[in-house]
C-alpha cells in the first residue's frame, strides 16, 4: 500500500443485526484508520473522510434514519431461499444487492463464476482510502425454509432464515455503502 491511507471496517453483523436492529451504535465498528500523526495534528476533522469516528457517527445517523429501509431490504433477502439446494436463490440475493448498489454514482458491478460459485463484486470509486466489505449470500437452510419462517421482528430482535448469517450483514453493508456515498467525500468501496 506504500504511502496510501487505509480504512478498515469491521462489522459485527451477527450480534448487531440479529439482536439490536434499531439500537445499533455502529461507531464502535470502525476500529482502525491509519493516518500519519502529522496529518492528524491540528487538522480539520469536521467532514466525512477525515476522521473515522466522525465518519462512523455520520454513517450511524444515516443508517438509523433508514431503519425501515433496512428492515424492508432484510425482509426481501430473508424471503429468498438460498441454500445449497437453491443456487438460483444465491443469484437472486446477489441481484437484489447489485440492483441497489448500481444506483450509486460510479458503481461498477462485476459478476464471475469461479470454482462452481457465483461471485458479485461491486466497486464504488471514491477517495484514496479503501473500504472492503465482504459477505456471502448462501445459507445452510433447505429450500422452503424462507416460506416456513418469514422475517419477524420481536422488539429489537430480528428472526428469520439468514438474519444473523449473513443476510442481515448484507443488508447493513448495502445501507452503509449508500450512506457513505450520500455523505459525499467517501472512500473507495470494494
Amino acid at each position: 500500500l506504500g504511502r496510501s491511507r487505509l480504512l478498515i471496517l469491521f462489522f459485527f453483523f451477527k450480534q448487531k443485526t440479529a439482536y439490536e436492529i434499531k439500537e445499533c451504535d455502529w461507531s464502535s465498528t470502525w476500529l482502525f484508520r491509519s493516518r500519519p500523526a502529522a496529518a492528524r495534528a491540528g487538522s480539520d476533522v469536521s467532514g466525512p473522510g477525515h476522521c473515522a469516528a466522525d465518519v462512523a457517527a455520520a454513517v450511524s445517523a444515516q443508517t438509523k434514519r433508514h431503519s425501515a429501509d433496512f428492515l424492508s431490504l432484510l425482509n426481501e433477502l430473508v424471503s429468498i431461499d438460498s441454500g445449497r439446494d437453491a443456487p438460483e436463490g444465491i443469484s437472486k440475493v446477489q441481484d437484489v444487492i447489485a440492483n441497489r448498489l448500481t444506483r450509486l454514482d460510479g458503481a461498477v458491478v462485476e459478476r464471475r463464476h469461479q470454482g462452481g460459485v457465483d461471485h458479485l463484486a461491486v466497486t464504488i470509486p471514491g477517495g484514496e482510502a479503501k473500504v472492503a466489505l465482504l459477505g456471502h449470500a448462501d445459507t445452510v437452510l433447505a429450500r422452503g425454509t424462507a416460506a416456513e419462517r418469514p422475517l419477524r421482528v420481536e422488539g429489537h430482535v430480528g428472526l428469520g432464515p439468514g438474519v444473523a448469517d449473513m443476510k442481515g450483514g448484507l443488508a447493513m453493508a448495502t445501507l452503509v455503502c449508500e450512506a457513505l456515498v450520500d455523505l459525499g467525500d467517501h472512500p473507495t468501496i470494494e
